[in-house]
């Protein structure tokens, strides 16, 4: 029984970490919030850009996805955009639409 335990415990603490994916500070209207990526190396900037539009309810073309003020590019990854763990991100109103995505 006590090995049961002691295995139970270690899956717990090695799958947390294995579990915790990554994550990015988006700034909105003077609000900054932490988004979690999962993989910023299998994460495309379009579906980061959804979920944010998701969760605002906004519209793609409504806003570009930015860091530190270049817009980010749609084709790529968030890794490959060179975007790491914990990054400021920008959500930069546009008035005649998006072209990100």
């Amino acid at each position: 029984m006590k090995n049961v335990i002691i295995g139970c415990v270690l899956c717990l603490a090695l799958g947390v970490p294995v579990m915790a994916g990554d994550k990015v500070r988006v700034s909105y209207e003077g609000e900054e919030q932490r988004i979690d990526v999962g993989d910023i190396k299998l994460t495309s900037v379009c579906s980061l850009k959804q979920k944010i539009a998701d969760m605002y309810g906004l519209k793609n073309r409504d806003f570009d996805l930015k860091k530190l003020g270049y817009k980010l590019s749609e084709d790529k990854t968030l890794y490959a955009a060179n975007v790491r763990n914990n990054n400021a991100l920008q959500i930069v109103p546009v008035s005649s639409g998006s072209y990100q995505c």
